[in-house]
């Protein structure tokens, strides 16, 4: 008979190093599936979760430091994405939107009823003529 692995908190603290917090990779690390950990995760929660954090922003800040290595090489992208993130906007640096509030009532029109009130318009605008019935004068 095969025993079961069991996950308890030494073997959770050895695998969760260097998962970034992943449950997949720390299911692996001890041999059980990623419903078994969710499921002790959320039996011990208070000792689990800190821990699923920290990992998860070591991550955040390895990408931080390579984000902020390429803007020092000069990498317009990466300094783009820099002045748009979060910290930047406290700083003013935020993608730029303009917002109008002009309507055209072209813009809710079709495209046949724009045709029919240019037609009106320009017949209209016609100088009209006199038929040879008004000519002779009917007085």
């Amino acid at each position: 008979m095969t025993r079961r692995k069991s996950i308890t908190k030494n073997n959770f603290e050895t695998a969760i190093k260097d998962s970034a917090g992943v449950i997949e990779t720390i299911a692996k690390k001890i041999g059980v599936s990623r419903i078994a950990v969710y499921y002790w995760v959320k039996k011990n929660s208070k000792f689990a979760e800190p821990l699923i954090l920290s990992e998860r922003e070591k991550l955040i800040d390895i990408a931080e430091s390579k984000m902020i290595g390429r803007v020092k090489e000069d990498d317009w992208v990466a300094v783009n994405k820099v002045l748009s993130s979060v910290r930047a906007r406290g700083r003013g640096w935020t993608e730029r939107s303009e917002v109008s509030n002009e309507v055209q009532i072209s813009d809710f029109l079709s495209v046949e009823k724009k045709e029919e009130i240019i037609k009106n318009l320009l017949n209209e605008s016609k100088p009209k003529t006199v038929s040879k019935d008004n000519k002779k004068g009917k007085r």
